[in-house]
């Protein structure tokens, strides 16, 4: 960031510069990294990790990183159904590159399964995601 001032109107402003997001892609299947990836996948990739990663329990990263679903753990379904929306938005949010959250959308499949929905809105543009996991 480099100040700029305008001398004439005495005032400074600082310009924003966007850094890019290449970044390790991490094969989660393998326990492989593959490679580097960019843009859209390297969003895609920080969300899967932000949701994979429980807030607070690992002194690694800042208290700002993760999501807080173990809350969830034996609460009724009705009520992690409305809440999720709250938790998950929270959570991606706190990375600068994620814009918004559009069109969420949590259901539950059978009484072992939830699904959610939702479209992540970035600088990079925009792309759905789609997770089912086991509650119980």
């Amino acid at each position: 960031m480099t100040p700029n001032v305008d001398e004439a109107l005495n005032v400074s402003t600082v310009a924003q510069e966007q850094k890019p997001s290449l970044t390790w892609k991490l094969d989660l299947s393998s326990n492989r990294v593959k490679g580097m990836i960019d843009d859209k996948d390297a969003i895609l990739q920080a969300v899967e990790k932000i949701l994979l990663t429980e807030r607070y329990a690992y002194r690694i990263y800042s208290w700002n990183y993760g999501a807080e679903l173990q809350f969830y753990i034996g609460k009724d379904t009705d009520f992690v159904l409305a809440d999720a929306e709250r938790t998950i938005r929270e959570a991606l949010l706190q990375d600068d590159r994620i814009l918004d959250i559009e069109d969420f959308s949590a259901k539950q499949i059978d009484l072992n399964s939830v699904s959610v929905s939702f479209t992540v809105v970035s600088v990079a543009g925009s792309f759905n995601y789609k997770k089912e996991v086991q509650v119980l």
